[in-house]
């Protein structure tokens, strides 16, 4: 699910292992603000630091299913 939201975003850079950091689209963010990562178990994790947005919030500004 994790590379099905990077390729959803305009920019990505990595931030770590398994840790990217990314442009909000919930709030239409222009800094990297968002961080996402995905887990051993293949489950991810989102958070803006500006609007607070988490994962399912990102998903739906992306127009993907919950």
């Amino acid at each position: 699910m994790l590379k099905t939201i990077i390729e959803r975003l305009s920019k990505v850079r990595p931030a770590g292992p398994n840790k990217f950091r990314a442009p909000c689209p919930v709030h239409q963010g222009k800094h990297f603000n968002l961080m996402l990562s995905e887990d051993s178990q293949g489950k991810v994790g989102c958070h803006c630091f500006v609007c607070g947005a988490n994962g399912i919030d990102v998903v739906e500004a992306l127009g993907l299913p919950v």
